[in-house]
């Protein structure tokens, strides 16, 4: 069972256990970025704990008993991280440029100070018991990197490599200044200076950036060099420490540091300091021996370099003392920090890492890195890739040097960096360059890398004047842009490896910044309050002109109103605090709280400026700014009115009024949210303007609505929308515990990430279940913590915005699960979250807050130290944190049946699905009719009888707060009503000799579905069917059949006779020629069917054409007995034909017709 304590920059992890292999008790350590261990755990397997020790440290042990060794700890500061996070909240509390670099740079320093002490304790404990036993010589601990440099035995090296916490034992290795090429050899070819001012100044272009106003005036460099001779006189009045009225007594506190032998006053031993700092600023009060690149920047040093070199420890011991120069009794003071530091020294080339973490500690300060590239040497004869480390890292800005021709010095080492990137960056004059020296003298014909950096890093100063709150990144883009670009023969295009960008130029990097610029200052008064009301002292209040973007005032701008003390007796009106923006730029600064001045560099033209200050109207004004020039632009500022947001919040679905729902405004955090009362009213005064008002409620889900009190106050009747949900639980640990955690400090926290149930959008989080250890342990322990919840909105899912909390808590420490109660928070999730345990005081008066570490890491268990978050190490398993939550229930689905379904059945089956346990509401034409709990997989069904006609169906989740929303809503007809159905065509019995028929008549339904003929589906329109169907000899039945949606039929039958065959004639007569003359009969006769439709014709002959007899008159036959016809026909006188033709004719019912002619003809009135 382990039992721990954390503490990693701002925490500590403590092991209860005794590590009997280091004869002490010892606490492991765990960071925040990298894998954790305890000792409890073996600390370190022998395998691994030799791997964390350099070849070249074990070879130097053969040799000595002690040696100086570094000791890399596990843990390192992101700095980067610290620096983003400090400015972000300064701008949340708009403070000045200054301000913040300040807040920046102290973030910095505190939190590498934190990850050391309390990262090194143990180890610092087992370092100083060896120390007693003469085992140790020397411990010196760095925050600038998590480290020590120890000088100790083989045995406590090795010991010490077994500490979990350490990442690796190096040796103090030697690095070596940029020594110049043939020192003190001066070329052939001597270059004189020009009006004091020597050619490399004149070739980068200083003395242009001089008339421009820019000589480096506020600003600071450093030097980690040799030393410097700070009394000579180019660099003695440049001094920061040089006091004017005491020229011979210098503050060394703060602007000098040896970290090779401790001198208390600045000195150079090896003449290559005093050359470099004197590049960067030197020159004589008369104007004299102009050496310097920024003659009016300040300088301090330290002294890292000795006649062997720089150790490693020492030049840590310089980094850290550059990031915040230290007083006397040793406390940083990173105010003091410089704006660059210039390093002329380096080690081989290749990857090396060692110095990383510094120069990303600076630049995280805004302390701009500069490295010379190196020199050729014995060890390193350059060409491609040569170029020493430090100046390869990407993070440095590293330079190159060039000769009066701007060729590159044969000398100078070459890129690229190991690290995959173009160096060097730049390049400056190095070949034959003259400046100060040790013994208050000059001397030129130096050479090398060493003299080429300085240049570039006063430039920088240059720049730091113009505007002091550039970033590294972007002085590089700077440098970079306005770089001369140099070529040659090896490198025929720019930018490359041997020139970087090219020639550094201060002209032009200075006016990239400052070109049109101008002007704008005034002063910002309460117009509500004069000071002709009031009684004030003569106190003087001092104008201070500190800006977001604070511009320096450049030394030409011409009308530039002189610094002045403003008497409390000339101000009229109440000075105020107030921010100025540029409308059509975006830059703004802030007026001095005691005199309401501000100043603000800005390019020239017509712009819009506007002052605004919180609980006052803001103001604009139309000004004009000329390059050079100042512009001035006052404002008096009016305090708003305050107008009253008030009215009443219900439930949208009871109608009862809400207590205690929560009313606030987004965009005015300083006007405390009110709570309503019983009546469910609510009044708040907000100030006049335009705000988004939102709502929330215990149970019920959020509501926001746009109040404008511009003019008059709002009024609003709110409902809110009950949040109808189902308890869910989520964690992911398996509910045993073996390991429990504390803190050592309070502040810091565990959490854990949860997510959804699948397919689930949102939820209410209502609490949170904390297991912690019992009460053995910690001792005596305590049970106060705090809750904290945070959304997913951070970048990859990592805790974002902080949703509530801390909420203060109990914890039980008998084994049980401590529940936190937070429904009281309305916290609505929807979407991943994370539930925060805070311990609130030290490790012995918190619980401990049990670990899942033997089921299956979830590796959703997060850390919060020091304010940042990080996820936890692997092995510390599962962190016993669950969710509780109320889903937010379904809105129920009617699954069947389905809506537009038509059934002649008076007993329906609603079945649906909602979410499981819940209680849902079945509605029939919106009045509930049943109530029906769903089952564990959430459906539901319920059986219903239902009269005829149209219904709607629709289903809620309700419970004692509401209901949701109503389902989709279902159709359903009942039709119990069959069709009504003629047949029109054709009629009952009748008879036809057609094969086919169209069957028509009349149908009449609601919701008729088809007509069928004989099984054929017929045509409907206009409430008519129609359908062709085909007949077949003899009685034939036609059936016709209605039906409707609801399955309701009606039928109707008709019969029809159908006869193919028409009537055969038999035993026609007459048979032979028949004569008659007028008056005479003869008879007509044949066999057939009976009941036949018989007739007879008498055809004449075509000559006969105008006979009077009617050729084509059917006449009647008779049938005078079944299935015999006979008929007569008489001769009239006027008729006469020869051989007229009797044809006779017989229909049947069907319409079939028979003809057939009589052989014998008739010869009428003819012999």
């Amino acid at each position: 069972m382990k039992l721990k304590f954390r503490k990693t920059a701002g925490y500590r992890l403590m092991s209860l256990l005794v590590i009997g292999t280091l004869t002490m008790t010892s606490f492991g350590t765990v960071q925040a970025t990298s894998t954790s261990t305890s000792y409890q755990e073996e600390a370190v397997s022998s395998k691994t704990t030799k791997a964390k020790i350099s070849s070249r440290l074990m070879k130097q042990f053969e040799q000595d008993d002690q040696v100086t060794f570094l000791i890399k700890m596990k843990e390192q500061t992101n700095t980067q991280k610290v620096a983003k996070e400090a400015v972000s909240e300064a701008k949340k509390q708009k403070l000045t440029a200054a301000k913040t670099q300040y807040t920046k740079r102290s973030a910095v320093v505190s939190e590498l100070r934190a990850t050391s002490e309390e990262t090194q304790e143990a180890l610092l404990t087992y370092l100083q018991k060896e120390q007693k036993k003469k085992q140790v010589k020397e411990i010196h601990s760095y925050y600038i990197v998590n480290g020590l440099a120890v000088t100790g035995t083989k045995e406590v090296m090795e010991k010490v490599a077994a500490f979990p916490e350490v990442d690796q034992v190096l040796p103090n290795e030697t690095r070596q200044i940029h020594r110049p090429v043939d020192l003190k050899t001066k070329q052939k070819k001597q270059m004189k200076a020009v009006d004091g001012v020597e050619w490399n100044i004149s070739q980068v272009h200083a003395p242009e950036a001089w008339a421009l106003g820019y000589d480096g005036t506020g600003t600071v460099v450093a030097s980690i060099d040799t030393g410097v001779e700070w009394d000579h006189p180019a660099l003695k009045e440049k001094y920061r420490g040089f006091d004017p009225a005491h020229p011979n007594k210098p503050t060394h506190e703060f602007n000098w540091y040896d970290a090779t032998t401790g001198s208390e006053a600045p000195y150079d031993d090896l003449e290559h300091g005093t050359h470099v700092t004197g590049t960067m600023v030197g020159s004589e009060p008369d104007g004299k021996n102009q050496i310097g690149v920024a003659p009016g920047a300040k300088w301090i040093a330290v002294k890292a370099f000795s006649e062997d070199g720089g150790t490693d420890a020492d030049l840590l011991d310089a980094g850290e003392w550059i990031l915040a120069p230290k007083d006397e009794a040793g406390n940083p003071h990173p105010e003091q920090a410089p704006d660059v530091v210039n390093n002329s020294w380096g080690g081989g080339p290749g990857l090396d890492d060692w110095y990383k973490d510094v120069v990303n500690a600076w630049r995280a300060a805004d302390i701009f890195p500069e490295f010379s590239a190196g020199n050729t040497d014995l060890f390193n004869p350059g060409g491609e890739g040569s170029i020493a480390n430090p100046a390869n890292y990407q993070e440095v800005f590293a330079t190159g040097a060039t000769d009066q021709d701007n060729k590159l010095g044969s000398f100078s080492l070459q890129g690229p960096s190991p690290y995959g990137v173009m160096k060097p960056d730049i390049a400056a004059p190095g070949v034959n360059i003259r400046s100060s020296i040790p013994g208050k003298g000059y001397e030129d014909g130096w050479n090398g890398t060493s003299m080429a950096g300085p240049h570039v890093s006063a430039v920088v100063a240059l720049l730091r004047q113009v505007q002091s709150d550039l970033s590294v990144e972007e002085i590089e883009q700077i440098l970079i842009n306005t770089a001369k670009p140099l070529t040659d023969q090896q490198f025929p295009e720019s930018p490359n490896n041997g020139y970087g960008a090219g020639l550094v130029d201060a002209r032009e990097a200075i006016t990239a910044l400052t070109d049109g610029i101008g002007m704008i200052e005034g002063q910002v008064t309460n117009e509500d309050v004069h000071l002709d009301d009031m009684k004030i002292t003569d106190q003087v209040l001092p104008q201070k002109d500190k800006a977001v973007h604070p511009l320096k005032k450049p030394a030409n701008i011409k009308e530039m109103k002189k610094e002045k003390n403003l008497a409390a007796s000339s101000i009229k009106a109440l000075p105020m605090k107030a921010e100025i923006s540029i409308l059509e730029s975006g830059k703004s600064t802030y007026t001095d709280e005691a005199t309401g001045r501000y100043q603000l560099p800005h390019s020239a033209g017509e712009f819009t400026v506007k002052a605004e200050a919180y609980g006052f109207e803001s103001r604009t004004q139309t000004v004009h700014i000329s390059s050079n020039e100042t512009a001035e632009a006052n404002f008096a500022l009016q305090p708003l009115k305050k107008r009253t947001i008030s009215g009443t919040i219900a439930n949208e679905t009871t109608g009862e009024k809400i207590k205690d729902a929560t009313v606030y405004l987004v965009e005015d955090a300083k006007i405390k949210p009110v709570k309503t009362n019983e009546s469910g009213e609510f009044s708040l005064k907000a100030l006049s303007g335009v705000y988004t008002v939102k709502v929330f409620a215990k149970g019920f889900k959020g509501y926001s609505f746009t109040a404008d009190v511009t003019e008059k106050p709002v009024e609003k009747a709110i409902q809110l929308e009950p949040f109808i949900g189902f308890a869910g639980e989520i964690g992911y640990d398996d509910g045993t515990a073996e390991n429990a955690r504390a803190f050592y400090d309070p502040g810091n926290g565990w959490a854990v990430k949860f997510s959804l149930e699948k397919g689930k959008k949102q939820a209410q989080l209502t609490g949170g279940l904390f297991r912690f250890w019992s009460s053995e342990w910690p001792a005596p322990g305590g049970n106060e913590f705090a809750v904290e919840v945070y959304d997913a909105s951070w970048k990859n899912g990592a805790p974002g915005k902080k949703m509530a909390g801390p909420l203060k808590a109990k914890a039980l420490r008998n084994g049980e699960w401590t529940k936190v109660d937070l429904e009281d928070q309305a916290i609505t999730v929807d979407g991943d979250f994370y539930l925060v345990y805070i311990q609130t005081k030290k490790n012995t008066e918190s619980p401990g807050l049990a670990t899942d570490e033997d089921g299956p890491n979830a590796e959703r268990s997060w850390q919060l130290t020091s304010g940042a978050f990080s996820p936890s190490p692997k092995e510390e398993g599962n962190y016993m944190i669950r969710a509780l939550v109320d889903y937010e229930a379904d809105v129920p689905e009617i699954t069947s049946p389905k809506t537009g379904v038509i059934t002649s059945k008076d007993e329906l089956e609603i079945e649906g699905k909602a979410s499981p346990g819940l209680d849902v509401a079945i509605y029939q034409n919106d009045e509930e009719i049943a109530k029906v709990k769903t089952d564990q997989s959430g459906a539901f069904k319920e059986k219903l009888t239902v009269s005829s006609g149209e219904h709607v169906f629709t289903a809620a989740t309700v419970t004692d707060k509401g209901a949701t929303k109503r389902s989709k809503p279902v159709k359903v007809i009942i039709d119990q009503t069959a069709p009504v159905l003629t047949i029109d065509t054709p009629k009952k019995g009748e008879k036809t000799n057609k094969e086919s028929l169209i069957v028509e008549g009349k149908v009449t339904d609601d919701h008729l579905d088809q007509v069928t003929v004989n099984g054929k589906k017929a045509t409907i329109k206009g409430g008519k069917y129609s359908a062709r169907i085909l007949l077949e000899n003899g009685k034939n039945t036609i059936k016709v059949t209605a039906k409707d949606a609801a399955g309701n039929k009606t039928t109707k039958k008709i019969n029809i006779d159908v006869q193919y065959e028409a009537p055969e004639i038999s035993k026609l007569t007459p048979a032979e020629n028949v004569y008659l003359a007028s008056g005479e009969s003869v008879k007509i006769s044949f066999h057939s069917r009976e009941k036949l439709d018989a007739t007879f014709v008498i055809h004449m002959p075509l000559t006969n054409a105008r006979s009077k007899l009617q050729n084509t008159t059917e006449l009647p036959l008779r049938e005078v007995s079944s299935g015999t016809y006979e008929g007569y026909w008489t001769a009239t006188s006027t008729a006469k034909a020869k051989g007229a033709v009797i044809e006779v004719i017989v229909r049947d019912d069907y319409g079939n017709i028979t003809r057939q002619k009589a052989s014998g003809t008739l010869n009428i009135n003819e012999k």
